[in-house]
């Protein structure tokens, strides 16, 4: 896949969505005339027509970027720990899952929820975010890369495994001082402070460094180079830069710190 499959892709998921909430819309209304239920039909139906309007949007939104998008020119292989630049893409889906791609648009991995199911569509965000997650960093050719286990209850605790199994690390979240920023330690698998966490909660733009200082990584949103705003249709598209000082047990904390930072959104 690329970027210009992704919104062809999307196109036709969000199409599928919203025939899905009009055809409901219909059925609904149907039952609420023949039982004599006008009272409270719209505020019954609102919703499906709600969902349905902003998926239909959707569609013609990102079909249009799909006929826009150039053909993408691959640039090789390199290896998913050579990338500098990556950017982020979420898909539709009933829980996270974020494509990553290279600036030219060639996708290079995937970070995704290893346990979603269909019922996960209709439970709220306020609910999805108090359950337990396990999500896996994957290469584009579906190899595992990482994965990371998000537990229960409103204290994110995220622990970081590589593609062995092997355990080299935990988030662990300050809610107490976490209302407005989000702040938490990256400790190692020595149970040592490895990397403090201190952003805004509105994920717009933050650096990650250890305790010595050192940068690993920078996530931004609202910019990005003009020759990659002609492949990148979507000005608000995340931007995941590494440090050339960053190794790969760094690389796979910092993927660990996006699922746990994102992990109850909806897409």
């Amino acid at each position: 896949m690329d970027i210009k499959e992704y919104y062809r892709k999307t196109a036709r998921i969000s199409f599928i969505v919203s025939c899905i909430s009009f055809t409901l819309t219909i059925f609904t209304l149907i039952y609420f005339i023949l039982n004599d239920l006008q009272r409270d039909m719209f505020s019954t139906i609102i919703p499906f027509v709600c969902v349905g309007s902003v998926y239909l949007a959707s569609f013609f939104i990102n079909k249009k970027r799909y006929k826009d998008v150039p053909a993408i020119i691959k640039s090789g292989n390199v290896s998913f720990w050579e990338v500098q630049d990556l950017l982020m893409a979420h898909m539709p889906a009933p829980t996270l899952r974020v494509l990553l791609f290279k600036p030219n648009g060639e996708l290079v991995g995937e970070l995704r929820d290893q346990n979603m199911k269909w019922y996960m569509w209709l439970l709220p965000n306020q609910l999805t975010l108090l359950l337990p997650k396990k999500y896996g960093l994957y290469a584009s050719n579906n190899q595992l890369l990482a994965s990371y286990s998000v537990g229960w209850g409103i204290v994110n605790k995220t622990k970081i495994f590589d593609e062995t199994n092997t355990w080299i690390g935990t988030y662990e979240e300050d809610w107490k001082n976490s209302m407005i920023k989000i702040t938490g330690t990256v400790k190692n698998h020595l149970d040592e402070p490895w990397m403090p966490i201190q952003i805004s909660g509105f994920l717009q733009q933050f650096s990650i460094k250890d305790f010595d200082g050192k940068k690993i990584a920078s996530f931004q949103k609202g910019w990005m180079p003009l020759q990659w705003g002609k492949i990148f249709k979507e000005i608000n598209t995340p931007i995941l830069t590494f440090s050339e000082l960053a190794d790969k047990r760094e690389r796979i904390a910092v993927f660990g710190l996006c699922a746990s930072f994102m992990h109850h959104n909806k897409n």
